[in-house]
């Protein structure tokens, strides 16, 4: 990791430099999915947060016909093409990065999509989100590397949608290739199962917890569940604890294989020392 370091600073070039060691570090995705209301009062924040006044928001509003729609904060959305609208003008403006999907479930329609990080510091200025969103931080990271090292991600879920829902928005491999472009996609897929299945198997859904599976493939994934407002304050500092106990899993790794080598040596040398004696 060291020499790895150096090399990205031995660079002359300062943006292949700068991108050389970036490439050294976890990369770093938020994934947002949200109902009608959640949607509607990120686009209202994400307005103000750009230094729309009120009544440029509501003349915009006006213009994009969805008077009605913004007034019900979301709750009459449902035709899609409002949830469309309001998606593309985020995207448009640079928080929705990528594809993004809008899911229509009965009465209910939600949205997926990898967002820019400045919306966590939207998230918990609306009432709506920071009451009723959840998050879920994933650390995937390859054993027999510190965790810091190229090619792990943490994926940020930001979400207002109810559990089992959330497991079938996470598990399209045609979104998830789209934004998560540094790891496998079954890598991914696999590390989210596995992690929403613990937590769907043992109840916790309104528990904060930390667990790291083992996943195979050489992977193993470090998950926080809850923290959702002190992660938005950064009183928290969910990536450093994900780091930590991937990093702690790849040191037991690796002190039980060396105490198996010890054992495998140790048996191999009573056995020696018996077959000699045995045969002198």
């Amino acid at each position: 990791m060291a020499s790895d370091r150096f090399q990205c600073l031995s660079k002359r070039n300062k943006s292949q430099r700068d991108q050389c060691l970036k490439s050294l570090d976890m990369h770093e995705v938020d994934i947002y999915v949200l109902d009608q209301k959640g949607l509607v009062d990120l686009w209202l924040f994400e307005k103000k947060m750009k230094g729309l006044n009120e009544q440029q928001i509501t003349d915009l509003i006006t213009g994009m016909e969805l008077v009605e729609v913004i007034s019900a904060k979301g709750s009459l959305i449902h035709d899609l093409s409002a949830f469309y609208l309001l998606a593309e003008d985020l995207k448009k403006g640079g928080s929705i990065l990528g594809k993004y999907e809008i899911t229509k479930k009965g009465a209910q329609s939600y949205i997926s999509f990898s967002g820019n990080h400045k919306l966590r510091s939207i998230i918990k200025q609306s009432r709506y989100l920071s009451s009723n969103a959840k998050m879920l931080a994933l650390g995937i990271g390859k054993l027999g590397l510190k965790a810091a090292a190229k090619g792990g991600v943490i994926l940020t879920v930001i979400y207002s949608v109810p559990f089992r829902t959330l497991e079938l928005a996470l598990k399209k491999d045609y979104l998830l290739s789209n934004w998560v472009v540094n790891v496998s996609t079954d890598i991914v897929i696999a590390a989210i199962s596995g992690v929403l299945g613990y937590f769907a198997g043992v109840m916790i859904s309104a528990v904060t917890t930390t667990v790291l599976v083992p996943i195979g493939f050489g992977i193993a994934v470090a998950a926080i569940f809850g923290l959702f407002l002190e992660y938005l304050e950064g009183e928290y500092l969910v990536k450093k604890r994900l780091i930590a106990q991937l990093n702690s899993f790849v040191e037991a790794q690796v002190k039980h294989e060396s105490d198996m080598k010890i054992q495998r040596y140790k048996s191999a040398r009573a056995m020696n020392q018996f077959l000699r004696f045995n045969n002198g």
